[in-house]
């Protein structure tokens, strides 16, 4: 499993994927670091070769959501199979840390705790 800490250090010079990989630069990580406490923990974090992280999961209905952490663009993708052969996309882009915090705030964390209260009730 990939960490922010070991993504610095295997990550921070040119061709660290043996190719021609962008190194991932601090203020990436520092990006990271202020969303990371509002990405839930059934994502992974990898390193990209653009010089970007991202956080990613595919749920067990093969919906597949990215969270990609640019220097100055915040993105979250949410690709979602209609049928067979086509697919449906939204995409959330932010360019403020502090609204893509908002963000995932509302999208993650509220309704984890609206869940958490549902099932409290039903106790």
């Amino acid at each position: 499993m990939n960490t922010l800490e070991s993504i610095k250090k295997e990550c921070s010079e040119s061709g660290w994927d043996g190719y021609t990989a962008e190194p991932i630069k601090d203020i990436i990580l520092e990006n990271a670091k202020i969303v990371q406490p509002f990405i839930p923990d059934d994502f992974d974090l990898f390193p990209c070769g653009d010089g970007t992280v991202q956080w990613e999961k595919t749920d067990e209905d093969s919906v597949y959501e990215v969270i990609e952490i640019y220097e100055n663009m915040f993105y979250h993708q949410i690709v979602k199979p209609s049928t067979m052969d086509d697919k449906e996309t939204i995409v959330k882009e932010f360019n403020d840390i502090n609204e893509f915090v908002k963000y995932l705030k509302q999208r993650f964390v509220e309704k984890k705790i609206k869940e958490i209260e549902k099932d409290f009730k039903n106790c």
